[in-house]
């Protein structure tokens, strides 16, 4: 019944003029497509995600990515591997949400007067997405997942929900304990969003050439997905290190930095310029895999969304 609806919705609006109510909803549907996305990878790469936090905590087994999730398994179970995963199902699906979004809209901006968009001003829709989402949902959700993700193993735990968690924090640390970590999420998130999309397009690009009717297939999503995934995480794995250790701040037993550049600093001391490749490896998987899930995913969404007359 409510896919006869959609048709009929569809076929009694075809041939009327573009209305308003049509533009707002082909400015939502990237917000939705993008958040569906992010709710399957999250479900999808949570267990590698749990493993990296942990790597770069040095909690846990640390022999390698399979040693520390059998850790994680022997203290928590199977469950432990998805500890964080109610705010991180909040987190993915809302900034996932908000970057394909808000990149839409800066292309629209910014592309002249042909349609087109430069690589640059590309580079620069996919910058300024990634430091919106950066500010207003990432990071406050990043600091409730590594709190919880800190509470495995452990028998009295302070961390429980990440709604209690938020409330802990915002009666010891006021509401700004929150956006602990921000500058290196920032720096990271704009890094990687400016990367992601340039490196995305360009492999697609090539990918159609190579194909021999020229067209878009399926898979081609996944295998652009995984290799911006793979470039843009070798490249700010150490900002990602820094972010984990300023936002674990406030567990039983963690230490508290200053400034980014302190905890960089502390890191190389302790552990050489390698510690800041700490949890490359699990990282490695969750991010290609991630990548490859969401713009699959999200090519999906909005190519159903069309078929449905939901965008213009």
């Amino acid at each position: 019944f409510f896919f006869e609806c959609i048709s009929m919705a569809t076929i009694s609006t075809s041939d009327q003029p573009k209305s308003a109510f049509m533009e707002s909803l082909t400015k939502v549907t990237p917000l939705v497509a993008g958040a569906i996305a992010g709710c399957v990878e999250t479900v999808v790469c949570m267990p590698f995600e749990t493993t990296k936090t942990r790597v770069q905590l040095h909690e846990g087994a640390q022999g390698g990515m399979l040693s520390n999730m059998r850790s994680t398994v022997q203290a928590n179970g199977i469950r432990g591997l998805y500890y964080g995963m109610p705010i991180m199902l909040i987190q993915t699906a809302g900034k996932v949400g908000i970057r394909f979004a808000a990149y839409e809209q800066l292309k629209k901006m910014l592309q002249d007067s042909d349609g087109k968009l430069t690589p640059a001003r590309q580079v620069i829709a996919g910058t300024a997405a990634g430091s919106l989402e950066a500010i207003l949902w990432i990071t406050p959700c990043e600091r409730l997942k590594t709190l919880r993700q800190t509470q495995i193993g452990v028998q009295n735990q302070v961390f429980t929900t990440w709604h209690s968690s938020l409330r802990l924090i915002a009666e010891q640390q006021g509401v700004a304990g929150l956006w602990k970590g921000l500058t290196p999420t920032l720096c990271r998130n704009a890094m990687a969003s400016g990367m992601r999309f340039v490196i995305y397009d360009a492999s697609m690009s090539q990918l159609k050439k190579l194909s021999s009717d020229g067209e878009k297939k399926r898979w081609h999503s996944v295998a652009c997905g995984a290799v911006v995934g793979a470039v843009t995480t070798v490249c700010n794995n150490p900002l990602d290190v820094v972010k984990s250790l300023m936002q674990a701040e406030g567990a039983a037993g963690r230490p508290g930095y200053g400034s980014s550049w302190q905890c960089a600093r502390t890191v190389v001391q302790e552990s050489g310029p390698m510690g800041l490749m700490s949890g490359l490896g699990p990282r490695l998987f969750k991010i290609s895999i991630g990548q490859a899930v969401i713009f699959t995913v999200y090519d999906v969404c909005m190519g159903w969304f069309k078929g449905w007359g939901w965008v213009l």
